[in-house]
């Protein structure tokens, strides 16, 4: 390689001075000045990681206060929801006992969990306390679901059963099936007949009033014959359901016809004298799996008549 060498002038002050240099001078230059530059490199990137460290140390932090936070605001939640789920119940006891029905008694354990999956929970260390919050915010939620299905279970229970309760009171005789003002001329039971002047059975009762007044479906139900019967006169008879019928006799006119579906407190006819009888007068009849039964029993909601 060629010795060929370089001079370099450096002036100091008033004077020059002459530096002699070859190509092994520069390498070495070169060399030292690489080394300077990747030290400052190296440095600098230090520096810049270490920075990027904090920021990221800052996130942590900040996500972890976060993570505290909407665990204790989970916590809050799921202690409202016991409340609620505590109410709910409180009310669905109530009912039962109002209605005269048996206790929830529902096992929660035997019911699944709505397709939540069974695993281990870990935040950070499995001993922290955000761990165990969080653990404990899993087993409650579970809890909760359960108590929902339970508490769904009994409301659809109990919806089928005040409902089947609610039909049955439905057809049940309850109200009297004059509004107007009358009395009882001739009460349920055994009594001389009017006309033979002998003791015989009336299955009804006589409410006596003015020819013309208005006569009420007792109960729901469905007219099995509204004619004219002997003795009954005009007639209306209602299947009311639930081994419950009612007769109404010796009306003047029918509002009602065969097969036609009617309501408590629905206008099935007026008051008259037709068929066998003294007098203006309505002959009321209930029976119960065919059997007549005291109408006066059965008038559970009744104004003055």
């Amino acid at each position: 390689m060629s010795n060929k060498k370089y001079i370099l002038f450096i002036e100091n002050g008033s004077e020059m001075q002459e530096m002699h240099l070859n190509w092994k001078h520069f390498i070495s230059i070169f060399i030292v000045i690489f080394v300077l530059l990747s030290i400052s490199v190296f440095g600098v990137s230090k520096i810049f990681s270490k920075f990027q460290y904090q920021k990221k140390i800052a996130k942590a932090y900040k996500e972890n206060d976060n993570l505290e936070l909407s665990l204790n605001l989970m916590q809050k939640k799921v202690s409202e929801l016991n409340k609620k789920i505590n109410n709910i119940k409180e009310k669905d006891k109530a009912i039962r006992l109002y209605s005269n029905l048996p206790e929830n008694d529902i096992n929660i354990d035997e019911l699944g969990t709505g397709g939540r999956v069974n695993r281990k929970l870990f935040v950070g260390n499995e001993n922290s306390q955000k761990a165990t919050k969080l653990v404990n915010v899993d087993k409650s939620l579970t809890r909760i679901s359960k108590e929902l299905q339970s508490a769904l279970i009994s409301y659809e229970n109990l919806t089928e059963i005040l409902k089947r309760k609610k039909q049955k009171l439905d057809a049940t005789p309850t109200i009297a099936p004059l509004k107007n003002n009358a009395y009882i001329s001739s009460s349920y039971g055994k009594r001389v007949d009017p006309f033979t002047g002998r003791i015989g059975m009336h299955d009804g009762i006589d409410f006596a009033t003015r020819s013309g007044n208005s006569i009420y479906a007792t109960a729901d139900g469905k007219v099995k014959y509204a004619k004219y019967i002997g003795g009954y006169g005009y007639t209306v008879k209602i299947i009311n359901g639930f081994g419950y019928s009612t007769i109404f006799g010796h009306m003047s006119k029918m509002k009602v016809k065969k097969g036609q579906s009617v309501k408590r407190g629905d206008l099935i006819g007026y008051v008259g004298n037709t068929g066998r009888s003294t007098g203006p007068h309505l002959h009321y009849e209930i029976r119960y799996k065919s059997q007549s039964v005291n109408p006066i029993k059965y008038m559970w909601i009744r104004k003055k008549l």
